[in-house]
């Protein structure tokens, strides 16, 4: 199994990801945002809002123990994917995530939001 590909990012609004709002940002469209802040994680190309800001350190951990794991030959590849299945799916309790709108979506609506379409 290569490197998962996860990364972790807090966002100055909780209400978008840094990726939804990178998106935002290259088609000079301004959003109406929270002032709250968010902590996130990018799956693939799936984005997923950590609904508890204190799991991000705690859920960065165990993915690392999982790919740590995997290296050493302790879980296998499809173990490691259910784990991650498992928590992107909340079936796995100690973590809480909330889908966010896919990034294609959210880009086209923008892109309409920048022509003016909307």
């Amino acid at each position: 199994m290569e490197k998962l590909d996860i990364e972790f990012k807090l966002s100055e609004t909780g209400m978008y990801s840094p990726w939804h709002l990178d998106i935002a940002h290259k088609y000079n469209v301004t959003l109406m945002v929270t002032c709250d802040t968010g902590s996130f994680v990018k799956i693939g190309n799936d984005i997923y809002k950590i609904r508890y800001q204190r799991d991000m350190y705690k859920l960065y951990q165990y993915v690392t123990m999982l790919e740590e794991m995997n290296d050493k030959g302790e879980a296998s590849d499809e173990e490691v994917l259910k784990e991650i299945d498992d928590i992107v799916n909340n079936k796995n309790k100690d973590f809480h995530l909330e889908k966010c709108q896919p990034l294609d979506e959210f880009e086209e609506k923008i892109i309409e939001l920048s022509n003016g379409k909307s």
